[in-house]
């Protein structure tokens, strides 16, 4: 169930046209004994996947994968200059901004996108020339959903 949730939001990710096949879980590298080649290009990383929030078990009986779940996600775009990750920021922007996930069993709510949040590019100074990214955070809610759905 926790990949089908992360899988909902790296499709809806990669239904853009600049982030198909651009969406990792991870920093895109090579290897290549101990030292990795990172990519020189515009790309997403998806954070997260696992709930950070399971809620309403009843008295009684353990909680599962049935109960309301909380997933938190945090989506950082990297860009090979400051306005390519504002760029990436901006597809990764349109792309979930009053967006609901579709999960089979599951009922979610709209992903939820803190106001406060300012995402500042920021330079990955560890790698020559830098890249640089931008994280934006986003929750929502899974629900079971009901037998008649």
């Amino acid at each position: 169930m926790i990949s089908e949730h992360f899988g909902a939001l790296k499709s809806r990710l990669e239904e853009h046209v600049g982030l198909s096949g651009k969406v990792r879980d991870t920093s895109w590298a090579t290897w290549s004994g101990d030292a990795p080649t990172y990519e020189r290009t515009n790309y997403v990383i998806l954070f997260g996947g696992s709930p950070t929030e399971v809620g309403g078990a009843r008295q009684g009986r353990s909680q599962d994968s049935s109960d309301e779940l909380l997933f938190d996600f945090t989506a950082r775009a990297v860009g090979t200059s400051p306005t390519a990750c504002r760029a990436v920021l901006d597809a990764v922007m349109g792309q979930f901004f009053k967006w609901t996930p579709e999960v089979d069993g599951r009922r979610c709510t709209r992903l939820y996108y803190p106001p406060s949040q300012n995402p500042d590019v920021k330079p990955d100074n560890s790698i020559r020339p830098p890249l640089f990214f931008a994280d934006t955070e986003w929750s929502f809610r899974s629900f079971r959903a009901s037998s008649g759905s």
